[in-house]
């Protein structure tokens, strides 16, 4: 679906193993939509609720759902900074594309690209992305290639190939230079029809009768900072009082929850690829339940 800072799009299905069959099954803090799309698959849940309180995010995954999200002019638009703030907060389904596919790690806030490299990414943009008449006849995959071709051909100074770690890290840097994120990244055509979503706070949204509820809510660190807030104010201990006194069940992801109204049902240990540091920081992700 879109990609989106925290998105369990690798676990989800490991995820909705735990959670049992209902008539309904509301995600409240849908986000990119990686477990409304896995819950649509599995054959648990009569009607699917998708919620987020993000404007821009909600209407992008509507207009996905719905089969009328503009992909060839989300190809073929090149967002610069400047377009970024501006357009990042606007409650379109265009601006929820820009905050989520144009921003650092899907996080909503920063820009994409430094300041270092933006200029050389807009290059490889308009190499990859428009035809011109030194590359004729070619489709945006043929280019793509023949770019990463031409920057392997730069590792060589003057005629002496680089020694060998030199020249690989030189090749990673090169190659950055050609993989451009936000089109890689791209939201996938993914219809929908049998997904409810609304563009609520968690609190309004209605539960049906026999339903289960499945939260991913901005995550607190737990065994570690982790820097998502999604750009939204989240009061945690509100939102887990909130949990423990509903009378339906409520799954909770995080990494850590001590609160013992709440009991772990599922661990596995993965990889943050949101790090200042590396992109290798273990964590382990948890599956909490509020014991209805």
């Amino acid at each position: 679906m879109i990609p989106y800072q925290g998105n369990k799009k690798k676990i989800a299905h490991e995820i909705l193993n735990q959670i049992p069959s209902a008539n309904n099954f509301y995600d409240l803090f849908g986000g990119g939509g990686a477990v409304t799309k896995a819950a649509s698959e599995l054959d648990k849940w009569k009607t699917i609720h998708y919620n987020e309180i993000n404007c821009g995010v909600y209407l992008l995954f509507k207009e996905l759902i719905e089969g009328k999200f503009d992909f060839e002019k989300a190809r073929n638009t090149w967002i610069s900074r400047e377009e970024f703030h501006r357009l990042k907060n606007e409650p379109s389904a265009w601006g929820g594309y820009v905050a989520t596919c144009w921003s650092f790690g899907n996080g909503l806030e920063d820009y994409l690209y430094g300041r270092d490299k933006e200029l050389a990414k807009l290059l490889m943009f308009v190499l990859v992305n428009y035809e011109n008449v030194f590359l004729p006849n070619t489709n945006q995959n043929e280019r793509r290639l023949f770019l990463q071709r031409a920057v392997k051909s730069l590792v060589k100074v003057g005629g002496k190939e680089l020694e060998s770690l030199q020249k690989q890290q030189a090749l990673q840097n090169l190659e950055s230079l050609v993989r451009l994120q936000s089109i890689e990244a791209i939201i996938e055509p993914t219809k929908l029809t049998s997904v409810i979503a609304t563009n609520m706070d968690y609190r309004q949204v209605k539960i049906a009768r026999n339903s289960v509820v499945y939260c991913d809510i901005p995550y607190s660190g737990g065994e570690g900072t982790d820097p998502r807030s999604y750009c939204i104010k989240f009061n945690r201990p509100d939102f887990l009082d909130w949990a423990a006194t509903r009378n339906f069940p409520v799954y909770i992801s995080e990494y850590e929850i001590t609160d013992p109204r709440f009991k772990c049902l599922w661990k596995k240990n993965i990889r943050c690829v949101f790090s200042s540091t590396s992109n290798t920081t273990p964590k382990t992700e948890r599956l909490y339940w509020n014991r209805v």
